[in-house]
């Protein structure tokens, strides 16, 4: 009897990994523990008043009200600091930070270069300068400048953690745990570096580490959603899912909490059972986002598994209505078409659509050579199947599907060699039976 394509589950299809992040992970999210920008060497607004001379007093004034918030005061201020001493250094990298700030790269970049050419060597400018490169995507140039701005001053903070950030934005994790090690041994309270430490380890396989230090993170700053939110999706990974569930709860009571921590909550809530709260708790999530698809596809995922597949279907919709780009969600509406052996014409354009967005995952081939078969076309099916079987080489299912398309082709030479090699390989896979069944007719 031929098995439909299943859906695919919510903990295959979401990866547990880092938060998307930019240049500046850990610095955007503990910008009370990191400092705002690039002001100083410590990325300490405060210990940056070098500024001895006539437009010392105003650059004070302006360094207050960064502190405060008031961006116009500060603009007013460090201006009035360079109408008094145009040659100043500190003035113009705090115009930098208000550039930064206001999504100006332009602006920003004059006002470091400028500060460049009044002081090439010094590691605040050069720090500023890296994260300018940063953000303009120019990642080998600002690699290199954040590296010498670190060596100009060893107790700069501030190069440390956005060299490390670019790295771990680029994947090289186990590269980027050195340098917030050093931030830790200038400053052991640097709130930001143990949370980026901890993410870090996670992600070079070091869980245990990982808990202790986004644990030092939340003591540190205990009203830092995004620290609890690490923590759970570690503690998922760790399948202490009590313990996951302990810190998903704390993000959520953090208010307003943002979609991530909502996420990370239903999911530890089915992963400990509680499946009806796991539903409520995405219905939080998409009140948090009204605009975000993931609270819908989650909740279709979840129905799907449960058998409601009419609820399923309205969820994936509404997913596909917010965002055209989920694969998942198509996918996974091909796959109740073919359960219910109906729309498949429909079907196949979403599972065409899918494999489209995402041509290299096995399943969503797989369902694609499932819908064609199910119309009959044979031909296009055994391509879909072959994609799937060797995008996921160690499936026996795949494999197997991949020898009985070859067969319904016609191709019964090589669907023998196929279906004998899954049976020797795994002679007890789910679909066992079946494929000896099939390899007697060859």
């Amino acid at each position: 009897m031929r098995r439909p394509a299943h859906p695919i589950p919510p903990r295959a299809a979401q990866p547990r990994g880092l938060i998307a992040c930019g240049v500046i992970l850990a610095l955007s999210l503990w910008a009370g523990a990191a400092g705002a920008g690039p002001l100083g060497a410590q990325g300490d607004p405060a210990r940056t008043g070098e500024q001895a001379g006539p437009g010392d007093a105003a650059y004070r004034q302006a360094i207050d009200a960064m502190v405060r918030e008031d961006w116009a005061a500060a603009d007013r201020a460090f201006r009035e600091s360079l109408r008094l001493q145009p040659q100043a250094v500190p003035a113009r990298l705090g115009l930098a930070e208000l550039a930064f700030r206001k999504g100006d790269l332009a602006q920003a970049g004059r006002h470091i270069d400028e500060a460049l050419r009044l002081d090439p060597e010094r590691s605040e400018v050069l720090a500023a300068k890296g994260r300018h490169l940063a953000l303009q995507g120019k990642l080998t140039e600002a690699a290199n400048t954040l590296a010498k701005a670190a060596e100009r001053d060893p107790r700069a903070i501030r190069p440390r953690m956005d060299l490390a950030d670019m790295l771990v934005s680029r994947g090289e994790h186990r590269q980027a745990l050195d340098l917030y090690r050093q931030v830790l041994a200038i400053d052991g309270r640097h709130a930001g570096a143990r949370f980026a430490l901890g993410v870090a380890l996670r992600e070079t396989g070091d869980r245990e580490a990982a808990v202790r230090e986004l644990r030092a993170a939340i003591g540190l700053a205990p009203e830092a959603v995004r620290a609890h939110v690490e923590l759970a999706r570690t503690e998922f990974q760790r399948r202490r899912f009590t313990e996951a569930l302990s810190a998903a709860e704390a993000a959520v009571a953090l208010k307003p909490a943002p979609l991530e921590a909502w996420l990370v909550h239903a999911d530890a809530l089915e992963a400990t059972g509680r499946v009806d709260e796991a539903l409520r708790s995405l219905g939080s999530a998409a009140q948090a986002a009204p605009r975000a698809a993931a609270p819908h596809l989650r909740t279709g995922m979840i129905e799907h598994q449960r058998g409601r597949l009419d609820a399923a279907e309205q969820a994936y919709r509404r997913a596909l209505d917010l965002d055209r780009r989920q694969p998942v969600a198509l996918n996974n509406l091909a796959a109740i078409a073919l359960a219910r052996k109906t729309g498949l014409a429909e079907a196949e354009g979403w599972a065409r659509e899918a494999t489209r967005l995402n041509p290299r995952a096995a399943h969503l081939q797989h369902t694609l050579g499932e819908v064609l078969r199910a119309q009959g076309k044979s031909a296009d099916a055994l391509v879909a199947y072959e994609a799937a079987a060797s995008l996921l080489p160690g499936d026996a299912r795949l494999a197997f599907h991949h020898g009985r398309a070859l067969a319904e082709a016609g191709q019964k030479g090589r669907a023998r060699e196929v279906v004998r090699a899954v049976l020797e390989k795994d002679p007890n896979f789910a679909d066992a039976a079946d494929a000896r069944r099939l390899l007697e007719t060859l």
